[in-house]
């Protein structure tokens, strides 16, 4: 280890050098330096309020109106209570939620889902309970959500259940087959053309007359086979016109009238399941 030796030099008379530098009368003026301006940053001004947030359209007032409309019996206030000062906030939420998770339905519109979504909000708004201490956003914002989300998966399956008649490369070639050697099955008015619609009504009418049992039964029946033997003269427009007819022609009440065609519709579907009546 080195050790460093004792001076021995006098440093009185550079210590009074010293000092006498640091009294000097006078300082020579030094050049200004000059710097490079400086950028002001921007400065970032917090406003009130300007704050974003995603719950901004579902607040406190929200929840007491949700709660009041529970409480409220009269439908008029229910109603205009849950147009006015719930249905935007629903609105707002299910809209949201689609746009942020992207949920879709193949051929429905994206309005069309929100309000199928908004609609089952309705069926919960009786459902939430604040007295369990959750919050009206937190509560149907879940129950939107699962809802799309199993809307979603049930479109989902649907893709993969079925394909299009005319997306020919995915259906199979005995799918296709059949597909084309289909035949369509006309409808009832069609059959009815084919046929002699009178003397079809007429066979129809007296299978069913086997089976009365009461009076009234057969003033019914009798009543129907006046309509059928003079149906070109007759202006049927509507069930409501056949039912005028038939009640004018039996004198029956309309309890009397309800009770006896709930029979005769019973024999109807009897005679109609018979071989002899299959069109």
């Amino acid at each position: 280890m080195k050790v460093r030796k004792k001076s021995s030099v006098n440093i009185k008379n550079d210590i009074e050098e010293f000092g006498n530098l640091l009294t000097v009368d006078s300082i020579p003026e030094t050049p200004s330096i000059i710097y490079p301006e400086k950028k002001k940053a921007r400065r970032k001004i917090k406003r009130k309020g300007s704050e974003p947030t995603l719950i901004n359209y579902f607040t406190e007032k929200t929840q007491e109106h949700i709660i009041e409309y529970q409480k409220e019996a009269d439908s008029n206030k229910k109603k205009k209570i849950y147009v006015k000062e719930i249905l935007p906030a629903f609105d707002s939420l299910v809209e949201n939620l689609i746009n942020v998770y992207g949920f879709s339905v193949i051929y429905e519109s994206k309005q069309d889902l929100k309000n199928e979504c908004l609609q089952f909000l309705y069926t919960a708004v009786d459902k939430f309970n604040a007295e369990k201490g959750s919050k009206a956003f937190s509560y149907f914002n879940v129950v939107a959500k699962n809802w799309l989300t199993i809307k979603s998966k049930q479109n989902i399956k649907r893709l993969q259940s079925y394909v299009s008649i005319d997306d020919h490369d995915n259906i199979l070639k005995e799918d296709l087959e059949r597909i084309e050697a289909h035949n369509l099955v006309p409808n009832f008015e069609e059959l009815l053309l084919a046929v002699n619609m009178h003397d079809y009504l007429t066979n129809l009418v007296a299978a069913i007359e086997n089976k009365l049992k009461t009076e009234n039964e057969r003033m019914v029946v009798g009543a129907i086979k006046v309509l059928i033997t003079n149906i070109d003269d007759v202006d049927l427009l509507s069930k409501r016109a056949i039912l005028l007819y038939v009640r004018e022609l039996t004198n029956l009440s309309s309890k009397q009238l309800s009770l006896t065609l709930s029979s005769l519709k019973r024999y109807y579907k009897e005679v109609k399941n018979t071989e002899e009546f299959q069109l």
